[in-house]
This record gives structure tokens, sequence and C-alpha cells, in this order.
């Protein structure tokens, strides 16, 4: 008992260390600013961490897609931050935004243990343009914080992306339909659980929907999507992802 103490200790110190590091560098990249506010001192200010924080989450779906929860409408202080996270390489923002991810799902999910997590694929560019998957490790962060809730939770990376898409910031809501489809494919064993399919933002479900349809081509099926934020769906040419 005290040896699985002191390994967990060092874990937690590590985690700890690492996630200094993160809150150093990202000082680096914001110039010691908050993501959500502007706020000088550091990438999430105390009052944007506790507006994250006490998020109510919310429940929503796409025409033929799975139930979707999400912590809020992609709109303000959590937009802002879902853009530093992915697109500015605010990595720190992670952990916060798991967090809000799993006390939505809690509330609202209807989660069993065992949770499989499989995280929207990222694109080879964006990959290398970010210098990492910022979905997958967004999915181990939300997989560890489910699991700190009483919801053993594991990460399963299989979905590929098996042909280019376009970026989808600038098409509009059929685009975004033809533009997914046929795009993923299910890599290893069928699934043997329920999935639980995660990524960022869901606006049209056109991502969410192919990832669907990738993991039932595999024989498996998905029982819920976990997004951060979730937009209004609008068909016009300016739809966010």
């Amino acid at each position: 008992m005290e040896e699985r103490w002191v390994a967990a200790s060092g874990v937690r110190a590590a985690r700890d260390l690492l996630e200094r590091a993160r809150r150093a560098v990202d000082d680096l990249v914001l110039g010691s600013v908050c993501a959500g506010c502007g706020l000088p001192g550091s990438p999430l200010c105390d009052t944007c961490r506790a507006e994250v924080a006490g998020l109510p989450g919310l429940v929503t779906s796409r025409a033929g897609g799975p139930r979707v929860v999400a912590c809020g409408p992609y709109d303000g202080t959590l937009a802002r931050l879902v853009v530093a996270y992915k697109d500015r390489g605010v990595r720190s923002l992670g952990r916060p935004l798991a967090r809000a991810v799993a006390l939505a799902a809690s509330r609202h999910g209807g989660l069993g243990p065992p949770v499989l997590l499989v995280p929207v694929p990222s694109s080879g560019a964006a990959v290398r343009r970010r210098g990492y998957d910022h979905m997958l490790e967004f999915t181990r962060l939300l997989a560890r914080d489910l699991t700190e809730r009483g919801t053993r939770a594991r990460v399963a990376p299989r979905l590929r992306r098996c042909r280019v898409v376009r970026d989808q910031a600038d098409l509009g809501h059929l685009e975004r339909l033809t533009n997914q489809v046929g795009s993923m494919r299910w890599r290893g064993p069928a699934p043997s659980s329920p999935v639980v399919v995660v990524d960022d933002i869901l606006t049209t479900g056109a991502t969410v929907g192919e990832a669907c349809r990738a993991v039932a081509a595999a024989g498996g099926a998905v029982s819920l999507a976990l997004v951060v934020a979730h937009t209004p769906l609008r068909r016009s040419t300016h739809e966010l992802h």
C-alpha cells in the first residue's frame, strides 16, 4: 500500500511539473495575458477559470447524429479559450477545458463505465503545424478527469483520416457534409463497447457524423459525443468548424 502511495505521489509530482512547464511556455506565447479576457498575469485568470468551471453544460444534437454534450455555446470566454488552445498553441488550457467537459458529461452524459473515448482525428498537416495532436492530448486529459470523477475511461485513438479534407472554416452547410463523407476509417479490431466521440467544436455535425459512420463501418456504435462548445446551426459560408 505504501509503495502504491509513493508511486501515485510521484505521478502527481510529474504532472504538476509538466503543468508548470506548459504554463511557462504559454506565458511566452501569450505575453503573460489571460486568453479569455486579456488581463495581464497568466494564460487563464481566476475569473475566467471560475467562469469555465461553472458552466452548467448542455445537451444538443444534429440531424441523424448522436446525442451531444457540450460545456456551452461557442461564444465569449469559452470561444476565446478554445481558439487559444486549438489555434494558438496554449496547451495549458487543455486541463481546465477538459475538466469542464468532464463535469458536463457527469451531469448530462449518463455515462456508465467503462467509457471508450475516441478523438476525432486531426489531419497530418494540422499536427505538423501545431507540433502535436491537440484532440488526442485533450482526450487523454478528459479521460483522466472522468476517471477521477468515478467514471473509468480509456482513450482509443483508432480513427484515422483516409483522405484530405478542406478547411471547414469557409464552407457552408452542405459543403461541410460532403467534405467529410468517407474521410475517416477505423483502424484495428472493432470496438467491444459503445464509443464516445470527442471533438472540440460542433457546428453542422458533419465531423461527428463521419466519425459515427466510420465506427459503424467497423462494427461498432457511437453512444454519445462530447465537445467543448457548440455553435448554432447556420447555413452561411462563414460557419465555424
